[in-house]
């Protein structure tokens, strides 16, 4: 089978790649934004002398325009970068910086924030439930607080997020929040005004399901500013041309536009698969403006579907790709779970989560039956 088909046959329910008919519903929207071709005889609609040269954080000069257009009060400070996973790592060298090496997990993260806080030797402390209880954590900490949470794909509820300001008993203490989306940095920087020393992560083009221009924006209030400036400073990273690209685009004029077309195509493909839940007895979270939602299968647990061999029968026979939300360590108890991302073509929505979901059913039934079996002979055995 030739590369390209057998990728053609793949349904990757849980991948952030979005399809092409989320991308032609948002075309007209997005045709500011500037095409490889583009780059090279008009580079990215900024000013010529720009091009072939470095260009960091602070010399984007429609900056303020960004914090309008996000919410974000002009006193606070605003860096740039090309991906998020780069301002993961300036965060923990920042918090080294700042001797803090205790950070209280809140929320489910980014798998790279636990990666490279391990790897900088930062203890991370984990809360049951994954709830905010700090009892005799070291002070000064930090607080990663992710919403919405990973995997699940819930936003934290209020009582999590109020528990915060509350926590912060030292005034060195520092919180950082990774909002992701849009939508929900505007609801945690209404907490600002508690929160002496925060950050704020967030992604916008995440929102719409645009890969191809990458750019993560990280706020900071209180005195952290200068030490992140330094942080920040001291890592070098030179934006690329599409996340310049990306920045003029943020600053212009169209990209509520295509942020509103985008919302309207995810609550669509929400409006499926909550239907495709109820048909298939299943419960599900799918809610725009998010790109992701969770379908649980309440009636088979977890722990079945976590050997790669199973998967590897699953997509033989549906061609569903999946992964299970008890990939995840924190995730392992309870019932069947995984991610779906809602930007896919919503015809793949409509043949691969019922076919997924009842041979999910199918396969768990033939392992209890199996497990049946094997006991009834251990039984026979023993009657012997």
């Amino acid at each position: 089978m030739a590369l390209n088909a057998y990728i053609d046959r793949l349904y990757r329910l849980q991948s952030w790649q979005s399809s092409l008919q989320l991308k032609t519903n948002l075309s007209d929207a997005s045709a500011d934004l500037v095409t490889p071709d583009e780059m090279v005889s008009f580079p990215f609609k900024l000013r010529q002398s720009n091009y072939g040269s470095y260009f960091y954080s602070e010399n984007v000069e429609s900056i303020d325009r960004i914090k309008d257009c996000f919410g974000v009060p002009r006193d606070f400070g605003l860096h740039v970068s090309n991906s998020g996973t780069a301002f993961v790592t300036t965060i923990g060298l920042l918090l080294l910086t700042l001797k803090i090496k205790n950070v209280v997990v809140v929320g489910t993260p980014y798998p790279t924030w636990l990666k490279i806080f391990n790897l900088l030797g930062i203890n991370l402390i984990y809360s049951g439930n994954w709830r905010l209880d700090v009892q005799g954590a070291p002070h000064p900490c930090a607080f990663l607080v992710h919403s919405p949470k990973f995997g699940s794909s819930d936003p934290l509820d209020d009582g999590a997020l109020a528990a915060v300001p509350a926590a912060m008993r030292h005034p060195h203490d520092v919180v950082i929040f990774d909002c992701i989306l849009e939508p929900y940095f505007h609801r945690i920087i209404e907490m600002a005004d508690c929160l002496p020393n925060s950050l704020y992560l967030f992604s916008p083009l995440k929102l719409i399901g645009l890969n191809s221009h990458k750019v993560t924006f990280l706020s900071c209030k209180g005195t952290i500013s200068e030490p992140l400036f330094d942080t920040v400073f001291s890592m070098g990273e030179s934006l690329n041309y599409s996340t310049q690209c990306a920045i003029q685009f943020l600053a212009g004029n169209r990209y509520q536009q295509l942020r509103d077309s985008s919302i309207a195509t995810l609550a669509s493909s929400a409006e499926l698969v909550m239907s495709i839940a109820v048909q298939t007895n299943c419960a599900t979270n799918a809610h725009a403006p998010y790109l992701f939602c969770k379908m649980t299968v309440p009636d088979i647990p977890m722990h079945p579907f976590l050997q790669l061999e199973h998967h590897f029968a699953i997509y033989k026979r549906t061609g569903v790709v999946f992964i299970p939300n008890g990939f995840y360590e924190w995730s392992e108890a309870g019932p069947m779970s995984f991610r779906v991302n809602l930007g896919k073509r919503k015809d793949i929505l409509e043949r691969a989560l019922p076919a997924l979901i009842n041979d999910l059913r199918s396969f768990f039934a033939a392992e209890e039956n199996r497990a049946a079996m094997v006991d009834g002979r251990k039984a026979d055995l023993r009657t012997l």
